[in-house]
């Protein structure tokens, strides 16, 4: 299913990423993670899709995407030989490679070894508003805190 949808607001992250917010169809639903093809009703550009992910939450009204700017080059950006393909065997409970789950207060408080640490958030305005209440429940004092804004 296709949708047309107005660009409520364009907002510069940093000198070379993007935030856009689109207008969100109702009862639009996604799950977290999961990308879609946006292309732009222009002349010439209307068959040119590109997969980006949302990075906003479905509770939010708007549909939002971060992306990163290359000026240097058209099109899609090919890794190549930086592609890193990760490749793991499962290993025994209690024995991981990789961390998985939703990063919430429990989360944190099971894997958090001092309160002494700087703690760096960086996400969405959503995630990083809940990361930083949930440091805050921990104990965890602002100064410790580094994010952008």
């Amino acid at each position: 299913m296709s949708y047309k949808l107005e660009i409520q607001s364009i907002e510069d992250v940093t000198h070379d990423v993007k935030r856009i917010r689109l207008a969100k169809p109702d009862g639009y639903q996604f799950t977290p993670g999961q990308a879609t093809e946006v292309a732009l009703d222009r002349e010439g550009w209307r068959d040119e899709k590109r997969p980006f992910t949302f990075t906003s939450l479905n509770s939010d009204p708007w549909l939002e995407f971060t992306i990163k700017v290359y000026p240097e080059h058209d099109g899609v950006t090919l890794l190549g030989d930086k592609f890193i393909n990760v490749v793991t065997r499962e290993k025994p409970a209690g024995d991981s490679l990789f961390l998985d789950g939703h990063i919430d207060e429990n989360f944190l408080a099971s894997h958090i070894s001092g309160k002494g640490d700087a703690f760096y958030v960086c996400g969405p305005e959503a995630f990083n508003d809940d990361i930083i209440d949930a440091l805050k429940a921990l104990g965890i004092e602002a100064d410790s805190l580094v994010f952008e804004e």
